[in-house]
């Protein structure tokens, strides 16, 4: 397997995406982070295991096939087909064939916020279902992902003048032929192009309070008045952005920031509880089985 690191990524608040990679060395804060990588010598039998981050996802298949799995869906993705990842939202992927590679994108949500209101919605392509993202494309669109795949690819070491530059063009260039293909799919649920960019920037407040605090007990009101709202606003206003409820995306949370300390500790699984925010073991059970499809025991078996 070969792997090519991007610059960094800011520890805080995706220090725990920075540390599965394996990167290295002080990390600058940046809005996006390229990745490629490669199966040519021998098949890797990673377990399935999901993992959710704080940043949203963007992934093109180059060669070979590779099956992407999110809580409820999965699908095999061959070369040119696309998946995109939320917030939070638990996913992972598997290797099916040798040959195969794909280049992908980690962003944060900011990089798409102080876009032009003329640019795509692309914020709603993530809040779609997960099977509605990036489906059905024909060929000639496939043969364009690729290309675009390709560019990314070479831009994955950051070492080259302005890679972070045409890294960013890559991923608008991708997000704006999804957003061609599908527009009827990324606008309908919102109501106009701007209005989930909009919404979204008024609640980054709280999205920064709930990655920084991933253990804590934060409700909607302490988060309403770091956004200078009303509570019903509030909620009101996060489901449409986030096509979820604010208690929904801080379980999520949660469960994440568990998932974490299983496979990066030795804890007990009631000790991992109780700094995750869970009230007990089986209240954890039930959010982990709900999220992962598995106990906190086998998701760390699975991940060792």
């Amino acid at each position: 397997m070969g792997v090519r690191l991007p610059f960094m990524v800011d520890p805080r608040p995706d220090r725990w995406l920075a540390g599965d990679l394996g990167t290295e060395g002080p990390a600058a804060r940046v809005d996006l982070a390229v990745f490629l990588l490669r199966w040519d010598d021998d098949l890797p039998n990673y377990p399935r295991v999901g993992h959710a981050h704080a940043c949203l996802e963007l992934g093109i298949v180059l060669s070979g096939r590779i099956l992407v799995f999110f809580d409820e869906s999965e699908v095999i993705c061959g070369p040119g087909d696309l998946w995109l990842c939320s917030m939070w939202e638990c996913h992972g992927w598997q290797i099916k064939e040798l040959g195969s590679s794909t280049a992908f994108a980690i962003l944060r949500p900011e990089l798409l916020l102080g876009l032009p209101e003329s640019d795509p919605p692309y914020l709603e392509l993530f809040a779609l279902p997960p099977d509605r993202r990036a489906r059905g494309l024909d060929a000639a669109a496939r043969d364009r992902f690729v290309a675009i795949g390709n560019d990314l690819a070479r831009e994955a070491d950051g070492g080259a003048p302005y890679s972070p530059v045409l890294a960013r063009l890559g991923v608008l260039r991708a997000l704006a032929e999804l957003s061609r293909l599908h527009a009827d799919k990324a606008t309908s649920a919102f109501g106009g192009p701007s209005s989930r960019r909009v919404a979204l920037a008024r609640l980054m407040p709280s999205l920064r309070l709930l990655h920084e605090e991933p253990w804590g007990h934060l409700t909607a009101g302490r988060a309403a008045a770091r956004c200078s709202m009303s509570v019903s606003s509030f909620h009101r206003i996060f489901r449409r952005a986030m096509g979820m409820s604010f208690s929904q995306l801080r379980q999520r949370v949660r469960v994440a920031h568990a998932a974490h300390l299983l496979i990066n500790g030795d804890s007990t699984v009631a000790t991992v509880a109780s700094d995750a925010g869970f009230t007990d073991i089986s209240h954890l059970n039930r959010a982990f089985r709900s999220q992962y499809g598995c106990t906190p025991s086998q998701y760390r078996e699975r991940a060792r």
